[in-house]
This record gives structure tokens, C-alpha cells and sequence, in this order.
């Protein structure tokens, strides 16, 4: 996101173009750093649809939960459509408005809209809260049950090679997890 703001700021002053030179001379991210950001906020996806899992137990205390999950690995997803291209992505609350002009999220959005809906009550009609979650769910991580699912993971996987990530790599998966766990691609998630 910072590289975000640095390319689309407005520049009010600037006598000695240096902010200029500096926004100018910006290429894009070096291979094995986009190939880094591209595979942390895939697996960070993966990560928080696993918190959704405790609504089986149909709580209110885990409604919380599973509803940061399902919103957390949207956001996650909308990152990566941008990284996939890499481009940086905006803030948050620009990013399911801007996503659209990536290819993937050409496709997707309109799906990962419909979750968002889903998950806080603006579809789904006479659902009931867990029965809206567990629609979402399916549709965002359930591949052999979801045709939406099995979509949106071939084109990412589809992307992701495109973008320089190593094939074994993208087949493996989530089971590339403890990368992300270990801190070996950016901040381990809390």
C-alpha cells in the first residue's frame, strides 16, 4: 500500500522534482519480492478462511470470528488480484471498488461482492446468519463443491504462475503454509 500512495499522490510542491524522480524511476517490484508478496497474501487468504471453520458449532460468541474470516480472506484475495499484475495495491477501502481493473478481479469481484453480502446480512434473504456464512464458505473455499471455488483457484493459480511463482509451488498449495507461519515471506499473522 505505501508504494500505492507514493504512485497515484498528487503533488502539490515539488521545486527540486525529486518526489518526481523518485515516483518516476519506480519499475515495479523486483521478481522475488512481488514473487514474496504474491505467495504471503495467497496463503494469508488461505489462513483466514480456516477461522471460519468453528461456526459448525453455531455460537454467537464465534459469529465474530468467522465473519473477520470470510471479510479478511476477500481483502486478502483483492491484494493479490493486484499483485498477480505487479502492481501495488490501495487501501482497503479503495480495493473492491479498484479490484475491477485487474483481470482477476474483472471475473471475481462481482463473486467476492456477493460473499461480503452474504456474510453481513445484504443477501441471502430469510437465511439465517450461520446458514448465510456456510454459503459463503462454500463458495470461497470449498473446491470440490463449489464451481465458484474451483474458478476463482484455477485462474489465481493460473496467475500466479504467469507472475513468476514456481508451478510445484502453486500445486502444493496450502500445504506451503509454514512459509507463512514461520515469517518466511513477511509478518506472521497473529
Amino acid at each position: 500500500m505505501p508504494i500505492w500512495i507514493w504512485l497515484n499522490a498528487k503533488v502539490i510542491a515539488d521545486p527540486n522534482e525529486q518526489f518526481r524522480r523518485i515516483r518516476n524511476n519506480w519499475h515495479g517490484y523486483p521478481p522475488d519480492v512481488l514473487v514474496k508478496k504474491i505467495k504471503y497474501h495467497w496463503l494469508l487468504a488461505g489462513y483466514c478462511e480456516a477461522d471460519v471453520y468453528p461456526h459448525r458449532h453455531s455460537q454467537d460468541d464465534e459469529l465474530l470470528p468467522a465473519l473477520v474470516a470470510i471479510l479478511g480472506a476477500v481483502n486478502e484475495l483483492l491484494r493479490f488480484f493486484f499483485l498477480v499484475e505487479g502492481r501495488s495495491f490501495p487501501y482497503t477501502e479503495k480495493l473492491m471498488r479498484m479490484a475491477p481493473k485487474t483481470k482477476l478481479g474483472g471475473q471475481f469481484v462481482p463473486m467476492l461482492q456477493h460473499l461480503v453480502d452474504l456474510a453481513v446480512g445484504r443477501a441471502g434473504g430469510s437465511l439465517a446468519v450461520w446458514e448465510r456464512l456456510d454459503k459463503a464458505l462454500e463458495m470461497l473455499c470449498y473446491y470440490n463443491k463449489s464451481e465458484e471455488c474451483r474458478r476463482l483457484d484455477d485462474a489465481c493459480a493460473e496467475a500466479m504462475i504467469a507472475a513468476g511463482v514456481d508451478p510445484k509451488w502453486v500445486k502444493a498449495d496450502y500445504d506451503n503454509v509454514e512459509e507463512l507461519l514461520i515469517g518466511e515471506l513477511g509478518p506472521i499473522p497473529q
